[in-house]
């Protein structure tokens, strides 16, 4: 049986970090796998960010171009909720990769459990990773 998994790039409410797309770009060629790109984001005052598609449009132009694989989707809602939603109707990723704000899996703020996706990280069956700019 042909290894169906792909790896998920995840973005959250319209906030598209360039590092992350790179980083998703060369491990999917360097596993030979097809990308699945996620946009999850909630009704509150940044609904509007998924009108951005021509960022979104221009991260699919420079995935295509590489010879990749890829499919999109986007969820309103609760970004949890719709994340975990979206997994479960597919096979288990290879790797998922942030493509938001790199806090996402830092420590909690004061009274805060931190973001969503570091709560839900550790259930996932596949490394959560998150790629940071390099410092010259």
């Amino acid at each position: 049986m042909a290894d169906t998994r792909h790896i998920v790039l995840l973005f959250e409410n319209g906030d598209i970090r360039e590092e992350s797309v790179r980083y998703a770009i060369g491990i999917s060629q360097r596993m030979e796998k097809g990308l699945l790109v996620l946009m999850v984001g909630g009704d509150g005052e940044k609904s509007g960010s998924f009108g951005r598609g021509n960022l979104l449009a221009a991260v699919l132009e420079a995935v295509r171009g590489k010879g990749i694989e890829v499919s999109v989707d986007a969820r309103k809602g609760d970004s949890a909720s719709e994340f975990l939603k979206f997994l479960a109707g597919i096979p288990p990723p290879a790797a998922i990769v942030w493509g938001s704000g790199e806090e996402a899996m830092s420590g909690g703020r004061r009274g805060k459990s931190g973001h969503w996706l570091k709560r839900v990280a550790g259930g996932l069956c596949c490394p959560v990773i998150v790629p940071t700019k390099r410092k010259t």
